[in-house]
């Protein structure tokens, strides 16, 4: 009772931690002008509005010019001191060199995007936000770089158990990514529609409204497959491993019905552009499928089926035995 309790325990943080996340960002994109134009260059998210935190600090007092050179000093020194520290298994060299990487381009990175004008010539100052995009994209190259590898390390260690909690970190990972592209994608639409309503037409909020839920629920989906498999990491790890066929069975089936949800929006969204033609001013040709998502859920649904049937193969060699 009190490894399921731990559990449920460990659940519910991780859910909390989600909704915080999702009202503190949807309060930042109301209030303040931290992500302006951030469904133009969403993969620079969040490092560009660290940045531009760090500037804003910079602008201040000195304890707030203080607090800025902490927090780059915090971005940089974490990956590092993670990469020599035996949190989270030891590493191997590759390993070692790619997080030891991630804190050098994590900080000379977001120095750079706090002082752009500083390192670029003139005639490239009025590309600041390609520029912050393109240092993004670096730095979430290399982050995935780090995670690739942990992964190769974990599988290749052979035990199952730090795997899955490995695993279980991913999927605490890909949640708050989710729910924060979710959120700032469809504030970035709220805040587009909001500068137009005088242009709209009445049929226009509904097919707007429509679009919004289709850009909102692949993230949806992603954040709920992300709590489902982490709580299955938790009972995998836990030595009983009670109801880890039910939970593996919960996974799936949401996965499938959120999925095809998902591709309903899009056909209705498209549906009602095509009948409401003539009273629509702008029109939106959207071919796009989630397919970061419904990736999500293949693998999902496959791994699911992996653990399953490693259970029932373990519990028919108990019987045996």
């Amino acid at each position: 009772m009190s490894k399921q309790t731990g559990i449920n325990k460990k659940l519910i943080a991780f859910i909390l931690v989600l909704i915080v996340e999702a009202i503190v960002l949807s309060i930042l994109m109301a209030c303040t002008s931290l992500f302006e134009k951030v469904s133009i260059d969403l993969a620079s998210v969040p490092f560009s509005q660290i940045a531009s935190v760090v500037k804003k600090l910079g602008n201040g007092g000195a304890f707030l010019r203080g607090l800025g050179m902490a927090i780059l000093a915090a971005l940089t020194f974490l990956p590092i001191t993670y990469a020599f520290s035996d949190f989270g298994g030891k590493k191997n060299l590759p390993e070692k060199l790619s997080l030891v990487l991630l804190g050098v381009i994590l900080g000379v990175g977001t120095f750079l995007m706090v002082n752009p004008t500083h390192f670029l010539p003139k005639q490239l100052w009025s590309s600041l936000r390609l520029a912050n995009s393109l240092v993004s994209i670096t730095i979430w190259s290399v982050l995935i770089l780090c995670l690739a590898l942990t992964g190769i390390r974990l599988l290749s260690s052979k035990n199952s158990r730090n795997l899955m909690r490995g695993f279980s970190a991913l999927m605490v990972f890909i949640g708050i990514l989710a729910v924060a592209f979710g959120v700032l994608s469809v504030g970035a639409l709220i805040k587009e529609e909001a500068a137009r309503t005088e242009s709209l037409q009445e049929v226009e909020y509904f097919v707007e409204f429509m679009r919004g839920l289709k850009i909102a629920v692949p993230y949806i989906l992603d954040a709920v497959i992300a709590v489902l498999l982490f709580r299955l990491s938790l009972i995998y790890v836990s030595e009983e491993q009670s109801g880890l066929k039910k939970a593996a069975a919960n996974v799936r089936r949401a996965s499938c019905t959120l999925l095809a949800v998902t591709l309903l929006l899009s056909v209705i969204h498209n549906l009602l552009q095509m009948l409401f033609l003539k009273d629509i001013s702008n029109v939106r040709v959207v071919t796009e499928l989630p397919v970061l998502s419904s990736a999500f859920v293949v693998v999902a649904v496959l791994i699911c089926n992996l653990i399953a049937e490693n259970k029932e193969l373990k519990d028919d060699n108990e019987l045996f035995v």
